[in-house]
């Protein structure tokens, strides 16, 4: 599998799904990781222990409650493949790469404690907006709703995927393809 690129958008759907957008305009191959409302199921503090895509009823429901291990959804339009865990760990992101179609690049909204490159998202209205760029060193920029101040990073308001791509782009020399 050809990535040229993977960067974790720490924190943020709405960058990651504006960096989608940027980089199809520069006709990059995309593939995303994550899981979001309303599929996810939180702990009370917050953590996410899984979700599911699938729904009660469905004949793919069924096939994993009987013990399937894969089942694939298919229409004309998309499929999907659910891979059930059971007493497996949680998969590296090594291992969700190698199942992605090849791509230029890969935006990544979870796994921001493994070691890659990240642009770490600050939103104002977050529980917690201790910086991590103080202590990931994998972190190469900052993407905030608010002026950062002190901050030695490259700096984007959150909303400038235009900016946020072009440093992407010229942070680890992507070349997007001809039209």
């Amino acid at each position: 599998m050809r990535i040229a690129l993977r960067i974790a958008l720490a924190a943020s759907a709405a960058l990651l799904t504006l960096g989608v957008a940027q980089a199809q305009e520069k006709t990059l191959r995309i593939g995303t990781e994550g899981a979001y409302p309303p599929f996810n199921n939180l702990t009370s503090d917050g953590q996410l222990v899984g979700f599911d895509i699938d729904k009660p009823g469905a004949d793919s429901f069924r096939h994993r409650q009987a013990g399937a291990t894969e089942v694939a959804i298919v229409s004309g339009r998309r499929w999907a493949l659910m891979h059930e865990l059971r007493d497996e760990n949680e998969p590296a992101l090594d291992d969700i790469l190698a199942r992605l179609s090849p791509s230029d690049i890969v935006l990544v909204e979870g796994y921001k404690r493994e070691a890659h490159r990240k642009i770490e998202a600050r939103r104002l209205e977050a529980k917690d907006r201790t910086p991590l760029s103080t202590t990931d060193p994998n972190i190469v920029a900052v993407a905030a709703d608010f002026t950062v101040e002190g901050e030695e990073l490259p700096v984007f308001h959150l909303d400038d995927a235009k900016s946020i791509a072009d440093f992407v782009e010229r942070s680890t020399g992507l070349v997007p393809r001809a039209k």
